[in-house]
């Protein structure tokens, strides 16, 4: 009962120590396009092979990696990393096949049939047979499930030879492009010099009144009318990026009309039919024709900034309020 009782703890603490040390391995996936990672994975494999991988399918119990030279490891897995993907899933195929026992007419099927590892017709563990080919055990665990579905034969992306779904021909691509330049052209306007939190002066600005849900809502719109086919919001926000990045809607703060009033008073302005080119201003003693040159200059510069100037005169606008009841109540009540 003692030597039963003794066997049974030798075989829970063997489980154990298993467990525990398969948790603890780090099985380096082969990534050909990192050929850096290498001697990591070198390094890794000859720290495996020091430690030990504590299984019992060596010689007299003991673990297999001690019956394996560094050299003999090393060199196999160097292989494998010289060859491409394909070549690589082939040759571990075929080891999954010869290693992988066959059902039997009759007997209760197994979810996965299980594996007896091997090299060089010596009997491995899994962790053994990971290193010696430079797998993770979850690439290992598919290609498993592969072989178990296709057989030996090559793996292929399921998106191989095929368009994604939300894949749009060039044409609906090209009629955002066109949409978008007709309709910046329309209604962007270029700000006299730079925006705040822009380091480019090129930027184009739409109304504040305008977001760039309300241009997609107008581009669906035209679409529909038109009997093409519109992209998704998301879509459309990405071309839009892409094909006119210096395109922004403006912030209130920087909303500006392109319209431009100017209230001229007579006496500071010079109004033609108030005073007579050589008046002197009572105030700063200027003479009416200096006072007009500045007030046209000043017209001037806002028109070569793109702005419509309307002008309203003083002597024009009292009479309006002689005349216009209405606004002349409303100016009564202003508190200026």
């Amino acid at each position: 009962m003692a030597t039963t009782n003794a066997h049974t703890w030798g075989t829970l603490k063997e489980r154990e120590f298993k467990r525990i040390s398969n948790r603890n391995f780090e099985m380096a996936d082969r990534d050909p396009e990192r050929a850096e990672d290498q001697n990591d994975l070198d390094e890794k494999t000859k720290k495996f092979l020091r430690d030990g991988c504590g299984c019992s399918h060596g010689a007299k119990g003991g673990p297999c990696s001690k019956e394996l030279q560094e050299e003999t490891v090393l060199f196999n897995l160097n292989n494998c990393l010289e060859l491409t993907t394909a070549e690589l899933y082939l040759v571990v195929l075929a080891n999954i096949q010869g290693f992988t026992r066959s059902e039997t007419i009759g007997t209760k099927r197994n979810r996965s049939p299980r594996s007896n590892f091997q090299f060089q017709s010596s009997c491995i563990c899994k962790e053994m047979f990971l290193h010696l080919y430079g797998l993770s055990y979850s690439r290992f665990r598919r290609l498993k499930e592969h072989y178990e579905q296709h057989g030996i034969f090559l793996c292929t992306h399921g998106n191989s030879k095929k368009l994604p779904s939300n894949t749009h021909p060039l044409a609906v691509t090209e009629n955002v492009h066109a949409f978008l330049t007709n309709y910046i052209e329309e209604n962007a306007i270029v700000l006299p010099g730079r925006i705040p939190g822009f380091k480019c002066d090129d930027v184009k600005v739409l109304s504040s009144s305008e977001t760039k849900m309300s241009v997609w809502r107008a581009y669906s719109s035209t679409c529909e009318s038109s009997g093409q086919q519109a992209v998704c919001y998301s879509k459309f926000t990405e071309l839009w990026q892409k094909f006119h990045p210096n395109v922004v809607v403006a912030k209130p703060m920087t909303d500006l009309c392109l319209t431009c009033q100017e209230f001229m008073g007579c006496m500071w302005h010079s109004c033609d039919k108030c005073y007579m080119p050589d008046t002197l201003n009572p105030i700063n003693g200027t003479t009416m024709e200096n006072l007009k040159e500045g007030t046209i200059g000043k017209i001037e510069c806002l028109k070569n900034l793109a702005y419509n100037v309307v002008i309203q005169w003083e002597c024009a606008f009292l009479q309006q309020l002689g005349v216009n009841p209405d606004m002349k109540a409303f100016c009564t009540k202003l508190k200026l």
